[in-house]
C-alpha cells in the first residue's frame, strides 16, 4: 500500500490483515471515522479514514489512563498504532457486550429506562476517575464526540 493512495476497500484490508497473520479477519462495522475488522484472539483493527497516528497515540494514552481506575465495566485498550501507507490503523482489545445503539433507535420518542440507567451508570463511574495529563492533552474532537464510532464504554454485558 503506497502513500497518496486513496482509502482502500474492504477486500484490500481483508487481504492485508490475512497476510499480517490474521487469516480469520472479518469486517465488523463501518462509519464516518473508519472501518472495524475483527481479527480473532479478542483483537480488532480500526482503519481510520482521517485520523493521524499522533492523534491516535494520544487516544491510546487517554484510554490507558481511564483504564488505570477501578471501573465496573471494561474500557477500550489500543494495543498498537501503526501507519499503512498514509492510513492510520489501531489494534485494539475487543470489548464484550453489545453496543448501546442496539437498544435505541433514531425513531424512539422516549428512551428506554434500561438505556438511561446504563448511560447514567457509565457517567457516574467515569466521574470518579481524576483527570490526568493524557486526558487533558486530548484534542477537542475526542472530547466532543467519537463520530462514527460507538463509545466503547457504553457496551453492555
Amino acid at each position: 500500500m503506497k502513500g497518496n493512495q486513496p482509502q482502500l476497500r474492504t477486500p484490500d484490508w481483508l487481504r492485508h490483515f490475512a497476510r499480517a497473520g490474521y487469516p480469520d479477519v472479518t469486517p465488523l462495522a463501518a462509519g464516518a471515522e473508519g472501518s472495524v475488522y475483527q481479527l480473532g484472539n479478542e483483537t480488532e483493527a480500526n482503519v481510520w479514514h482521517r485520523r493521524q497516528v499522533s492523534e491516535l497515540v494520544r487516544l491510546q494514552r487517554f484510554y490507558a489512563d481511564v483504564a488505570a481506575h477501578p471501573l465496573p465495566f471494561p474500557t477500550p485498550e489500543i494495543m498498537r498504532v501503526m501507519k499503512v501507507g498514509d492510513i492510520a490503523v489501531t489494534f485494539e482489545r475487543e470489548l464484550p457486550g453489545t453496543p448501546l445503539q442496539n437498544r435505541l433507535a433514531v425513531s424512539d420518542r422516549e428512551l428506554k429506562p434500561a438505556a438511561v440507567a446504563i448511560v447514567v451508570g457509565v457517567l457516574r463511574a467515569l466521574a470518579g476517575a481524576p483527570a490526568s495529563a493524557a486526558m487533558m492533552d486530548m484534542p477537542s474532537w475526542t472530547r466532543r464526540s467519537h463520530c462514527g464510532q460507538e463509545p466503547e464504554a457504553s457496551r453492555v454485558r
